[in-house]
């Protein structure tokens, strides 16, 4: 805002004859300018009070147009709840209860649960599964305007936060469709959360925040349930880090974003310019064997560019003192070739995502058996003492470039 500078010092009547002569001269001489000056201040305060009046009325029409905005919005969202329902109805027309180790067309709805009234599409042609829709999203998804889900994403009637000494949320207890859970959160050394658990409905659903190594930045999180033992869900710094590349060079593999992916990422392996982009790399963890278990392997790839590079996915198996592999035929060996391969030498359309199920239970006297199907499980070899999940690309020693979104192994309860 203009500033007034002009300072008077008028006559004083006690001031001597001649001291009062020159203050009244000053003041005389310091009149104009003053005038200038509030003249000056009074043009700026004017313009600062209509500047101030056009930005309510900017304000006004922006408030007016927000309220436009919202009402199309809510008109969207009115139509697009009617289009949801009458979706709804059309599949409460055909839905049909699920049936474990059913045979599901792409498109055919199913009830998942009686009392959480959850509706599934298959997504994915498939036959003989036992998981649940709900906890498959491989092979389905959700339809109908506000389903309850068999987690609480839907939204809890009744939440009670839990907090530690220090007042930091640990978790919470809710109820949802009339039925009780727990929310358990678990935290790193920087007090950010590094898992999430909820257990509801009898089920569980565990989600582990995948942030950026370097930054520690939140990236999303990696969904698993209780049974899970091992998994890769790429994601960004976890590949050479958590693998053991036992043939190859691990340069020609690299984290790349897939928003199909489980993680938003996949691990592709291959440059496709001509050199050797055959990799054997099995990852870092090891899982004790329990004869007595029935595992179960998942997985998701497919072969992006080359002629004849095939893939293979499997476990690599260690010995007692784990010193050496463990190959189907019952020996030691250095390198990872004759694995328990669930997948051996398979080379499918290229740009076609596959996934698949395979079992693993048992022990054999000698080598490995089995063909990996429910009903005739691949055992372990003999020396066997431990696994790993494992997976080869653009075999044998090819040019070509292959994506591996999962491979995750379970333990299948009875």
């Amino acid at each position: 805002m203009t500033a007034i500078t002009v300072v008077f010092n008028p006559p004083q009547p006690n001031d001597p004859p001649a001291t009062f002569d020159a203050k009244a001269m000053d003041l005389g001489n310091k009149l104009n300018p003053f005038g200038v000056e509030l003249n000056a201040l009074s043009v700026d305060v004017t313009n600062k009070a209509n500047s101030a009046a056009q930005s309510v009325t900017d304000a006004q029409a922006q408030v007016t147009a927000a309220k436009a905005q919202a009402q199309a919005a809510q008109n969207n969202a009115q139509a697009a709840e009617v289009s949801a329902t009458q979706a709804a109805k059309a599949a409460n027309a055909n839905a049909t209860t699920w049936v474990p180790g059913g045979v599901y067309a792409v498109d055919d709805v199913v009830w998942a649960e009686a009392k959480s009234g959850l509706q599934l599409r298959c997504i994915l042609a498939h036959s003989g599964i036992t998981t649940p829709p709900a906890n498959d999203p491989t092979r389905w998804v959700r339809v109908g305007p506000n389903s309850p889900a068999p987690d609480p994403t839907a939204g809890a009637s009744l939440v009670n936060l839990q907090r530690d000494g220090a007042g930091v949320l640990t978790g919470s207890t809710f109820t949802q469709d009339e039925r009780p859970g727990t929310e358990t959160l678990t935290r790193d050394a920087q007090g950010r959360i590094a898992t999430r658990t909820v257990v509801w409905s009898g089920g569980i659903r565990i989600e582990t925040m995948l942030r950026d190594p370097t930054t520690g930045r939140l990236l999303g999180y990696a969904l698993t349930g209780p049974n899970e033992l091992t998994n890769s869900l790429f994601r960004p710094g976890s590949f050479p880090a958590e693998w053991v590349t036992v043939t190859g060079d691990p340069n020609v593999a690299s984290i790349i974003a897939e928003p199909s992916a489980a993680t938003g990422y996949v691990l592709r392996v291959g440059k496709d310019i001509g050199g050797n982009d055959c990799i054997f790399t099995r990852k870092s963890t090891l899982i004790e064997i329990n004869d007595n278990a029935l595992y179960r392997l998942r997985c998701r790839f497919r072969r992006v560019s080359g002629t004849d590079g095939a893939i293979y996915i499997g476990l690599a198996c260690r010995n007692a003192e784990n010193t050496s592999y463990i190959n189907r035929s019952n020996a030691e060996a250095i390198t990872l070739d004759l694995s328990h391969y669930a997948v051996n030498a398979a080379k499918p359309v290229l740009g076609v995502w596959q996934s698949g199920e395979y079992y693993y239970s048992g022990r054999s006297s000698g080598a490995s058996t089995g063909a990996g199907t429910l009903s005739s499980p691949i055992t372990f070899a003999a020396l066997a003492k431990y696994f790993a999940i494992m997976h080869v690309a653009n075999h044998n020693n090819l040019s070509g470039m292959a994506d591996f979104d999962y491979l995750i192994v379970e333990e299948v309860k009875s």
